[in-house]
This record gives structure tokens, sequence and C-alpha cells, in this order.
């Protein structure tokens, strides 16, 4: 393609970066593929949104990794690259949008440092202690919701079923006793099909 196109002077990565399984050689073909003042952009579920907004459902197989802008810098700096920019947006719940070219190439943004300085506050092993007790206290709560409706002589429905459902349903140890079943739109591949649970 380089040698076809030419350089890009942009390369973007929109939710999938968290999802590649050997990242370094991304990175040695994104290198090869960008411009010398080229800009990388990728967006990924943002670490910080996903403890503070209790989404421990998203972590299942699929997304091997879950980013802060400090992890990204550091990934970034192995390879001769540095962060210029960094936002939080609002996609999945709470994503990070972050910018990155080649070290010294072009002027960072004042906010990148401030955000990196807030993870460096807010991911201590306290915030990661009381983020394992409130995921605790979340199953907890389900169970009682779920007893009182079941207590009731009412029927549980499951509405939808994303990949992200499976981690939920067996941490909470959800069973065919629990959920009377599980609907899906009008011609999905997965109607018919097992959730897996354990």
């Amino acid at each position: 393609m380089v040698a076809e196109k030419g350089r890009a002077k942009l390369v973007t990565a929109t939710n999938v970066f968290a999802h590649i399984e050997d990242i370094h050689s991304i990175m040695q073909a994104l290198l090869a593929l960008l411009d010398e003042d080229g800009i990388f952009i990728s967006e990924s579920h943002y670490l910080l949104s996903l403890i503070d907004t209790l989404q421990y459902d998203t972590i299942y197989h699929e997304h091997l990794r879950h980013y802060s802008v400090t992890s990204l810098a550091h990934l970034f700096k192995m390879h001769g690259m540095e962060v210029i920019h960094a936002r939080r947006i609002p996609t999945h719940g709470g994503s990070v949008r972050v910018y990155a070219a080649r070290a010294g190439n072009i002027p960072c943004d004042p906010a990148s440092p401030r955000i990196m300085n807030e993870e460096s506050r807010e991911l201590s092993p306290a915030k990661l202690g009381a983020f394992r007790a409130r995921v605790v206290q979340s199953k907890i709560d389900l169970y009682a919701l779920l007893r009182d409706i079941k207590a009731k002589g009412q029927r549980v429905y499951g509405i939808g079923a994303p990949s992200r459902a499976s981690t939920l349903i067996n941490y909470v140890g959800l069973d065919d006793g629990i959920l009377d079943c599980v609907l899906e739109i009008k011609g999905s591949y997965k109607i018919g099909k097992y959730i897996p649970a354990r």
C-alpha cells in the first residue's frame, strides 16, 4: 500500500485497538504506514469510565486490554511515539480518543498530561479495591431484585444477547432456573443458540 499510495497522514483505529492480540506487530506496521508527520487516532473504551460506572461486564475474551491514556502513552513511547492530545468521549459508556505522533514531531496539547495526572490519582489500589467491593455489591443487589421478582411468581427475561451478557450471567450465576428465556431481534444469528453459562 505504501509503495502504491505513499505513507498516510492519518491512521485511525476506532474501538478495535483493545481487541488486538499482538499489539507490537501492529505498532510496527503503523509506523511503516504513517508519514513522518502523520497522526494516529485511536478510540478505546476508557478504563476510568469502566471503573466509575461499574462496567465490569465489558471485561471478556474479546477485550484484551482496557486502556488509560497513561498505558497508551507507555505503549507509544516503546515505539518512538507520544500522545499529543487526548479527550474523553461518551461512546460505549465512556471512551477515550487519543492522538499520537512520532515523538517530537508535533507539539503536545496540555490536556493529555492533565488526564494522565488524574489517572495517577484515580487508579490507586484503594480505588481498585472500592471497585471490587462495588462489583460484589452489585451482584448482591441483583440477587435481591431477582428474589423479589421470583417470589411474586413473575418471570425474568433477558432482552438481547450481547457478548458482555456472558460475563454478567457467569459472574452472578444466572441459569434457566432464574432466567425464563432470552429474547433476540428477528433474524439474529443468535436465535436457537445457547448462552455460555457455567
